[in-house]
């Protein structure tokens, strides 16, 4: 989504939770734009739930401020309880009523707030389950759903009051594999359908390379990195950014030459030819230590002279390596290999019908822009 005009509908500045000795949330600050889906990734542990429920109002925060459509909801003095806050949210367990039926869940947080008439609410009902392709299933026991229908029902339930902010605590973590796939574009199309600003927690990198407009990637209590799926994915800034986002080389070594101008440097990363690499937004200088990530779908097989190109072709336009393959994993979709050249391994993927045996000589080839110079962290 373009949030150049966008309005912030969350704010949260300085964030703080603590759990007796347990620093959970150190001081964390981001803002969520109208419309927008702003996932929230990290392993177990790294804070991230503990953010969401400071935002729903199940927790109260022990330092910073958290505003919702502009009003100040918790700052450790003002505290705004879950049911005034303009939120739906959707739990891992789903916590549907397993007393009521499909509609009775999806109307409770209507009857809750008594301000709905009865045909109001029957009307909002009807609407939640059409949005959720739960038509005609109102009167059927909510126990008697399968789990992909559950997590429907958690989803109307959220999105019955037409909330300000829709925020989802892992809501797929219970689903096997391919109901996970089916629901993701599900609640990707439900979302963007609704313009609904959505917040969403989850240590799955597909989901949020799938769902996000936004990713912030947490780690110990802290936003370690925040950007589009592509940057996070294709050009991250740190090291654990790379290492936590799908399979990657990488790969410690130093400079040779830099030219920052140019945008290119010349890198020893101990293989049997030195490397090319894009700079990007920091300069580096000549016999600096670097760390560079390269992904292993980025790097190609191919015939050696086909790979040169025409005659004026500049070398730095081009980084071509040989080594002996070690291991071969079938994927199905690809090939996974691992490759060594001189002391090191690298893992290239390929597409399953680019068939090479163990110990057999490959070259390879990948461009200066697919190797990423990397910040510590």
């Amino acid at each position: 989504m373009d949030n150049r005009e966008a309005v912030s509908i969350v704010r949260v500045e300085h964030l703080e939770k603590k759990y007796g000795t347990v620093h959970a949330v150190k001081g964390i600050s981001f803002d969520i734009k109208e419309g927008e889906f702003y996932t929230l990734l990290g392993p177990s542990g790294c804070g991230k739930t503990t953010t969401l429920r400071c935002l729903a109002g199940l927790e109260r925060a022990d330092g910073g401020e958290v505003f919702i459509k502009d009003r100040l909801v918790d700052n450790g003095r003002v505290f705004v309880p879950p049911y005034q806050r303009p939120i739906g949210m959707v739990f891992q367990s789903y916590a549907i009523w397993p007393h009521m039926t499909v509609a009775g869940n999806v109307a409770f947080p209507l009857k809750n707030e008594r301000k709905y008439s009865a045909k109001e609410i029957d009307r909002r009902v009807t609407e939640a389950l059409d949005l959720v392709q739960l038509t005609g299933l109102g009167n059927r026991p909510a126990p008697n759903l399968s789990g992909g229908q559950q997590q429907r029902l958690a989803l109307a339930r959220a999105l019955v009051a037409t909330p300000a902010v829709l925020l989802l605590d892992e809501p797929l973590s219970n689903l096997d594999a391919k109901l996970r796939e089916e629901m993701r574009l599900e609640i990707k199309n439900l979302t963007r359908r609704l313009g609904i600003t959505t917040f969403y927690v989850t240590h799955d990198q597909l989901e949020a390379l799938v769902l996000s407009d936004r990713i912030a990637l947490m780690r110990d209590g802290k936003i370690i990195e925040e950007g589009n799926q592509y940057d996070m994915y294709m050009v991250p800034r740190y090291t654990f950014t790379a290492d936590f986002f799908g399979v990657n080389n990488i790969l410690s070594g130093t400079v040779i030459q830099a030219d920052n101008k140019g945008k290119i440097a010349k890198l020893d990363l101990s293989l049997d030819a030195p490397i090319f690499a894009q700079i990007r937004d920091i300069p580096v200088e000549p016999h600096q230590n670097v760390q560079v990530a390269i992904r292993p779908e980025n790097i190609s097989f191919e015939n050696i002279h086909s790979m040169l190109g025409a005659p004026d072709q500049r070398p730095e336009e081009i980084n071509i390596l040989k080594g002996v393959v070690k291991e071969i994993v079938f994927l199905g979709d690809t090939i996974d290999y691992r490759i060594a050249v001189k002391e090191k391994l690298l893992r290239v993927r390929a597409h399953p019908e680019m068939l090479f045996k163990e110990n057999e000589t490959v070259t390879m080839r990948f461009t200066p822009k697919h190797v990423c110079l990397l910040q510590p962290l």
